[in-house]
């Protein structure tokens, strides 16, 4: 499994309450990656995390513009 589909397979525990720690740790695919892919997926999870309402809000903006 790729490591992005990873990331998401992730992301949806966290969106249904458990911590990120806990979603990584629940994941099975994840322990499969390399260590590379592993730190891709953390960074990756921990940036849309960071910047989740801002990604939100900038969609919002364009999702407007098409109606």
């Amino acid at each position: 499994m790729l490591s992005r589909e990873v990331s998401v397979l992730i992301l949806t525990e966290v969106f249904k309450n458990l911590s990120l720690e806990e979603a990584i740790n629940k994941n099975g695919h994840f322990k499969n990656l390399t260590s590379k892919e592993q730190s891709f997926v953390r960074m990756t999870l921990l940036t849309y995390l960071r910047r989740h309402g801002e990604i939100d809000k900038i969609i919002k903006i364009y999702l407007k513009k098409k109606n």
